[in-house]
C-alpha cells in the first residue's frame, strides 16, 4: 500500500492547514522551526487496534518536501518498553509507529509527536494519524497540519494521503494562547491544568466555526494580533480545536499545537 502512497504523493499537496497572522497589520511568518502535535483519539473500531501511526512531512524555506526529524514521541495507550515506538523515512514521509497491545473499542488515548525542521522557518508541516491493525489500516485518516505564514486561512488539498479523493474538512472551536516557556513534550494534553489555564487567560477569544472547507480550496481565518511570535528558549505560541471525522463515531478530536523556537541545527 504505502508504494501507492509514494508514487501518488506528488498529487498530495497537503491536508487542511492552518495559517496564522501575526501582528496588526503586518505579513510575517513566525520563526518556528518545531512543530509538535498532541492529539487525542478514540479507538471506534470494534475490532479492536493493535498499534498507531503517524506518517509527517514538510515544506520549509528549501522550497522541498522532506521528512522531518523527530525530536520526542509520546503517548498514554501503549506500556512504555523497547519497541513501542519505531521510526523510519519513507520520502518525504516520516514514519512514527506506537505500538504494540490491544486497544479496545473506545479507549481513549493521547498522541503526541515534536517534529522539528531545519532551516527557519519552516513553511508547512503536516501529518497524519490513523489507527491500525498489524499495521493495516482501520480508520478514517486525521489531519494534524499547519502553514505558518499569512494570511491565516484553512486549506483542504484535493487528495488525502492514500491519493484518494478528499473529503470536506471540518474545524471548530480555534483557539490560540502564549506559554512563556516551552511545554514537555507528554505534559502538552488538554487535560493538564497548566495547559487549559494558559488557554483560559488567553487575549484570543478564539472561534467557533464550524469552518468548512471544500476540497481544493482555503478558508481564511480571523488574524490573531493578540498572541505574541515564539522566541528562541523562550515563549511558545498553543493552539488548540477539534477536527470533525464523520467517519469516527463521537465526531470531534480535540487537538492542541505547540510552535517551538530553537536556534537552527546544521
Amino acid at each position: 500500500m504505502w508504494k501507492d502512497v509514494l508514487r501518488k504523493v506528488s498529487l498530495f499537496t497537503i491536508v487542511m492547514i492552518v495559517t496564522m497572522l501575526i501582528g496588526t497589520g503586518s505579513v510575517a511568518a513566525w520563526e518556528t522551526n518545531k512543530h509538535a502535535y498532541h492529539f487525542g483519539m478514540h479507538q471506534f473500531n470494534p475490532g479492536g487496534a493493535n498499534d498507531a501511526m503517524v506518517w509527517a512531512t514538510a515544506w520549509s524555506s528549501t522550497r522541498i518536501w522532506r521528512p522531518p526529524i523527530l525530536q520526542k514521541a509520546w503517548t498514554n495507550c501503549f506500556p512504555k518498553r523497547k519497541g513501542w515506538i519505531l521510526t523510519k523515512i519513507v520520502r518525504p514521509w516520516r514514519m512514527v509507529k506506537f505500538g504494540y497491545a490491544h486497544i479496545p473499542y473506545c479507549k481513549w488515548c493521547w498522541f503526541n509527536v515534536d517534529f522539528y525542521v531545519r532551516s527557519l522557518p519552516p513553511y508547512i508541516s503536516t501529518a497524519w494519524f490513523r489507527w491500525t491493525l498489524n499495521s493495516q489500516g482501520i480508520g478514517p485518516w486525521v489531519w494534524l497540519g499547519w502553514r505558518v505564514s499569512s494570511p491565516a486561512a484553512l486549506y483542504n488539498p484535493a487528495t488525502d494521503p492514500d491519493g484518494n479523493p478528499a473529503e470536506d474538512m471540518v474545524v471548530r472551536n480555534i483557539q490560540f494562547a502564549n506559554s512563556p516557556t516551552r511545554i514537555p513534550n507528554d505534559q502538552t494534553t488538554l487535560d493538564n491544568l497548566e495547559v487549559v489555564a494558559l488557554f483560559a487567560a488567553s487575549q484570543d477569544q478564539g472561534r467557533l466555526g464550524p469552518f468548512i472547507v471544500h476540497p481544493g480550496t482555503e478558508v481564511i481565518i480571523d488574524p490573531v494580533p493578540v498572541v505574541d511570535e515564539p522566541v528562541v528558549g523562550g515563549r511558545t505560541v498553543l493552539a488548540k480545536g477539534e477536527i470533525e471525522v464523520p467517519e469516527a463515531e463521537g465526531g470531534l478530536i480535540p487537538f492542541v499545537m505547540q510552535f517551538i523556537a530553537e536556534k537552527d541545527r546544521e
